[in-house]
């Protein structure tokens, strides 16, 4: 009988971050963090450590695609941003950083649709 490791990704953008947690059945977990500039929605590769953290987060999906006794249920893409300014502005900015989170990894990285859910929770 052969095992099959499911996996469970999380790319979550938190307030001027963006975090990535994942999971597998046997509970093992990493994080990934990217860094937005405040009230920008752009990747920007040169900041902070994104150039690493967004590298790690390619060839660690690309191996989980790549692996066939791995079974891929869930990749999450979650949207945030910090209370400060505006509701609208926060809203915008959740939604726009997820999407370029989404963009970056989806251009990089063949994930099906079918298993891609999307969270906007900007606070308001």
């Amino acid at each position: 009988m052969k095992l099959i490791n499911i996996k469970y990704v999380l790319i979550s953008l938190c307030l001027c971050i963006g975090t990535g947690v994942l999971f597998s059945q046997n509970k093992e977990g990493r994080e990934f963090c990217v860094d937005f500039l405040p009230g920008k929605v752009e990747i920007e590769p040169s900041y902070m450590s994104n150039a690493s953290t967004l590298n790690s987060i390619v060839l660690y999906l690309d191996s989980v695609m790549r692996d066939s006794t791995i079974v891929l249920v869930r990749v999450e893409f979650d949207g945030a941003a910090s209370p400060e300014g505006h509701a609208a502005l926060n809203a915008r900015l959740s939604q726009e950083r997820l999407k370029a989170i989404e963009t970056y990894v989806r251009n990089r990285v063949l994930i099906p649709d079918s298993v891609i859910n999307r969270y906007d929770r900007y606070i308001p």
